[in-house]
């Protein structure tokens, strides 16, 4: 039975914000970066990590100012409501992304023929149980996944070897500053849940925030690159930009030996779908929490409410080309502020 009073242990908050960190930009920046950056999408990467790196370790010495309750120390005036706001509807939006990729990927992947509604529908509901049940459940949940995650990634990158040409990580042909930037910029939105510290670190007050932040971005960022790394040297930045999700194909393609795995990339979706309820609820339930005043505390009928209408609107957007451009510009734009 999970406990419900809001602690979790550093080792947990540093595995949750891996999963939160991984889970969407495993399979978006594989995706992305090949068609905006081209060549340079493994420059754009390592940029934007590094731009990651400042941003987290300005969160994590915020937080260690205000003796890790940088929420509550924002007060209950004008600005502090609307910084609040703020990094309320940054969350709210990032549910929305990450249920319309979630949404997406199974669909164009796994399960052909479940409509879109009944995919978002049924998601929506177990969001809804898990951000009530909190941070306890997610943190657990990303312990356990942690493992099922790492191990997989690395013999797959094993496995890969014999079909990988390195030779084409070092192409720099046809690289442009503005894709490099753009790209750069992409990945440090894909990377914004490594704010989602400010709501986890404050639960476990002996956590030292700099330290759980290295060390999420440090393995969480890692895993992020091994993937794009392996995606290139095994398809190449061409082939990785004429397919939908270029990290499934490299799961299809390499083969692990002995047979008794015939889809091992519906294997990994499965744990990637556990991997995505983490995100999601987090997401939701961090919006819940900081779209209203007063103590952080959720309320399930809000909760609800920002679920359901944040499934609509993804359900009737989707990944269309106006509505990211509209979510990337709106959280470059408001992580600058």
């Amino acid at each position: 039975m999970f406990s419900n009073n809001g602690k979790i242990s550093s080792r947990q908050a540093v595995r949750l914000l891996i999963m939160d960190l991984f889970t969407g930009a495993c399979l978006f920046l594989p995706m992305a970066l090949p068609r905006i950056s081209g060549r340079g999408g493994l420059l754009a990467l390592l940029l934007g990590l590094g731009i990651t790196w400042l941003d987290g370790l300005l969160i994590s010495k915020c937080l260690v100012q205000c003796q890790h309750s940088f929420i509550p120390e924002l007060g209950d005036g004008l600005g502090g409501r609307i910084l609040r706001w703020l990094y309320g509807l940054r969350c709210f939006v990032s549910y929305v992304f990450l249920l319309s990729l979630f949404t997406r990927v199974l669909n164009e992947t796994f399960l052909y023929t479940m409509p879109k509604w009944m995919i978002t529908g049924g998601m929506i509901l177990v969001l809804i149980y898990g951000g009530i049940k909190g941070l306890e459940v997610r943190a657990r949940l990303s312990e356990l996944l942690f493992y099922l995650i790492l191990i997989p990634i690395i013999l797959i990158g094993l496995f890969s070897l014999p079909e990988a040409q390195w030779s084409r990580l070092w192409t720099l042909s046809d690289v442009t500053i503005s894709g490099v930037l753009l790209g750069a910029l992409i990945t440090w939105v894909l990377m914004a849940p490594i704010e989602w510290m400010l709501y986890i670190v404050p639960e476990n007050p002996k956590a030292s925030p700099v330290t759980v932040f290295k060390q999420a971005i440090v393995i969480g960022g890692g895993l992020i690159l091994i993937i794009y790394l392996l995606c290139v040297a095994v398809l190449d930045v061409p082939g990785m930009a004429d397919e939908a999700w270029p990290t499934v194909i490299l799961m299809q393609i390499v083969k692990i030996p002995g047979g008794f795995l015939s889809r091992q990339d519906g294997l990994m979706l499965s744990f990637w779908i556990f991997a995505m309820f983490i995100s999601l609820s987090g997401a939701l339930g961090h919006a819940a929490e900081l779209l209203k005043t007063g103590k952080l505390s959720i309320e399930k009928w809000k909760l609800t409410i920002l679920a359901i209408g944040g499934g609509v609107f993804s359900y009737l957007t989707g990944m269309e080309e106006k509505t990211m451009t509209l979510y990337f510009y709106g959280m470059i734009l408001s992580g600058i502020v």
